[in-house]
């Protein structure tokens, strides 16, 4: 019994070191270089085999280099665009009645819609420093909706 346990021993010990666990690590050096503003290089060093494999629009690319297509996109400056805070709604929430003010020189139309998309109230060519009457509606959470040629600026409204 003492041999067996003595050779189980051993065995285990003799073992131990096939279960160490190695880290392995790759080590890659490269870079790019640009020449003028449309071409440049990229490389690396150490790479063995580099590919790219086209089928049915799937391009698979092998190695350590990845490529990318870069695109640019530019975006005009338009005056006429304006912000949230041109367009302010109060007393909100509100009782019977709400002032709606937008900084525009331009009239505008207005709709106000439930929760559920409803439309409860709709006018047109309103000048800026305008107040609604809206005591026929019932409390609730309302959407207010300035729409002023083709763009739409929404504010949320509490009547109470």
């Amino acid at each position: 019994m003492k041999k067996i346990l003595f050779w189980l021993f051993l065995f285990s010990v003799l073992n131990t070191n096939a279960q160490v666990i190695f880290q392995s690590s790759l080590i890659s050096s490269g870079g790019d270089y640009k020449f003028n503003a449309d071409i440049s290089f990229t490389y690396t060093i150490g790479e063995i085999s580099s590919d790219i494999i086209n089928y049915d629009n799937i391009e698979l690319s092998q190695g350590f280099l990845q490529y990318s297509v870069l695109t640019s996109v530019g975006i005009e400056e338009n005056k006429n665009i304006y912000t949230k805070q041109d367009f302010n709604a109060f007393p909100n929430p509100f009782n019977d009645e709400i002032t709606v003010r937008f900084n525009t020189d331009k009239n505008y139309d207005i709709q106000i819609k439930d929760i559920t998309g409803r439309e409860i109230f709709t006018k047109k060519n309103i000048e800026n420093n305008s107040t609604l009457n809206l005591s026929n509606i019932n409390d609730g959470i309302y959407f207010m909706n300035i729409i002023v040629k083709d763009q739409i600026y929404t504010k949320k409204i509490i009547k109470n």
